[in-house]
């Protein structure tokens, strides 16, 4: 995985680094909420005492459910890559905890499209749109209401398995792959090494390489 050398969980993604651990104290935060919005209204004050030029909130506005990232200083560096996968994690954990692919009915992104946005649609099983004001998650409010049970031993083989339990059951294996590959991209200048990736368990081998060819000059390495 990118952080075993890098030592940031978000592979570089934000301007301070997401040293490791703290994905595991995101969640051990979460785990003996009274409800799935508690759980995330936890999830993101925690994440803002670890973000510096974003900012996390969480909102229950009628019967939808809001998580929205928003600019915290002028000169945020905004990286479409880190938004999504936030936005991702807020899904993928949000299922966890209901033990279900939970729906989603919206996703804004505050960014152009970029040229791989058909892609957005494997992440997200809704409506997804660009150039908005602020990068925005919305759920159904029932999804919020919904009581939960999970303990520190479900967390942790959560956790060792991202960020596969992320992108939960929708991805096909090929569009998972290529999506991931982009953001790697960003993060590792074009070198990818495969062992990351058989030990994210998202892909096999084969499926990996014929995933990441139509990246012009990208480098497949033991």
């Amino acid at each position: 995985m990118t952080f075993i050398g890098t030592g940031d969980e978000m592979m570089g993604l934000w301007s301070r680094r997401i040293r490791t651990g703290s994905l595991k104290l995101l969640c051990t935060a979460i785990l003996d909420a009274p409800s799935i919005l508690t759980a995330l209204y936890r999830f993101t004050r925690v994440w803002n005492l670890l973000l510096d030029d974003w900012r996390l909130e969480c909102h229950r506005l009628g019967e939808t459910i809001e998580v929205t990232l928003e600019r915290a200083a002028d000169e945020a560096v905004t990286r479409p890559f880190g938004h999504a996968l936030m936005m991702k994690l807020h899904h993928g954990v949000t299922s966890w905890l209901a033990g279900r692919e939970t729906p989603v009915t919206g996703v804004d992104f505050a960014f152009p499209a970029p040229a791989h946005a058909a892609d957005h649609a494997l992440l997200f099983p809704c409506p997804v749109r660009f150039d908005a004001p602020v990068t925005r998650l919305c759920m159904p409010a029932a999804i919020g209401r919904e009581s939960f049970r999970r303990s520190r031993q479900e967390m942790l083989p959560f956790l060792h398995a991202a960020p596969r339990q992320w992108l939960f059951t929708t991805l096909r294996e090929m569009g998972s792959c290529t999506w991931l590959a982009r953001g790697e991209l960003h993060a590792v200048d074009g070198w990818v090494r495969f062992n990351r990736w058989s030990a994210w368990g998202v892909v096999t081998a084969d499926s990996f390489v014929h995933g990441v060819q139509c990246f012009s000059g990208l480098k497949v390495v033991g």
